[in-house]
């Protein structure tokens, strides 16, 4: 019995980062949903609904804690993780939540929304046509819920944080499963998923580095004032 017993059975450091990772990805998946159950349903349908998920929850989290995390050594997950969140942070500082000053008209839709989920009580409902909002809301209603209840001003900062956390998961994770590649070939398929990301990032960028390219209209290729090409095919929305 000597002091290097005490160690023997410890969890390497990945195992430990994997199953937090695990847990910040279910909390992170599952919040959005929670508030949309909470403020859209009715009282006995959200309850249960509620409690459905929070079931969900616990067991998706239990079966992944019983499962092997040490698929990957402690220096590349800490690589992989520097790696995603950093990609993840120069993309949502170049896209229109950050700092270029390019606004699309899908920026524009996104501030509505926005704008009305902050400004508004929730369930958002038309009396006049007698339709509730509730589709496809996933995205806005966590950096709206805290703009609601703090300041409009800030709903863009929110929206910057969701994002980067959300896209850097997603970075690891993809980095997680193709692990036997080499990090230049990871990270380079990481970035090819910018192509699905053409009107918020890719268009912003290009806008601001190339004013001159005026052809370049909204989300479509235009010559002399004239619509030619929409959806330009290899920077095109997935």
């Amino acid at each position: 019995m000597n002091g290097t017993a005490t160690s023997f059975n410890a969890a390497p450091k990945s195992d430990i980062i994997m199953r937090k990772l695990n847990l910040l990805t279910l909390i992170y998946i599952s919040l959005p949903t929670l508030l949309f159950l909470i403020l859209w349903l009715e009282p006995v349908f959200s309850v249960l609904s509620t409690l459905a998920l929070l079931i969900v929850f616990a067991l998706s989290n239990k079966f992944l804690a019983q499962k092997d995390c040490t698929i990957i050594d402690d220096h590349k997950l800490k690589q992989t993780l520097l790696s995603s969140f950093a990609v993840a942070f120069l993309l949502c500082l170049v896209s229109e939540f950050g700092i270029l000053p390019y606004e699309s008209y899908d920026y524009t839709s996104h501030n509505l929304k926005f704008n009305i989920l902050a400004t508004n009580s929730l369930p958002l409902y038309d009396e006049e046509r007698d339709i509730y909002m509730c589709y496809y809301l996933g995205n806005y209603l966590v950096p709206a819920f805290f703009g609601k209840y703090t300041s409009i001003a800030f709903i863009r900062i929110y929206s910057f944080i969701w994002s980067f956390i959300g896209i850097g998961l997603a970075f690891t994770w993809l980095q997680i499963r193709l692990r036997d590649l080499t990090p230049v070939q990871r990270i380079g398929l990481c970035m090819a998923l910018l192509i699905g990301s053409y009107v918020c990032i890719i268009r912003p960028a290009v806008h601001d580095l190339f004013p001159e390219l005026s052809f370049i209209k909204d989300n479509s290729i235009q010559l002399n004032e004239v619509f030619v090409l929409g959806q330009i095919p290899i920077l095109t929305r997935s």
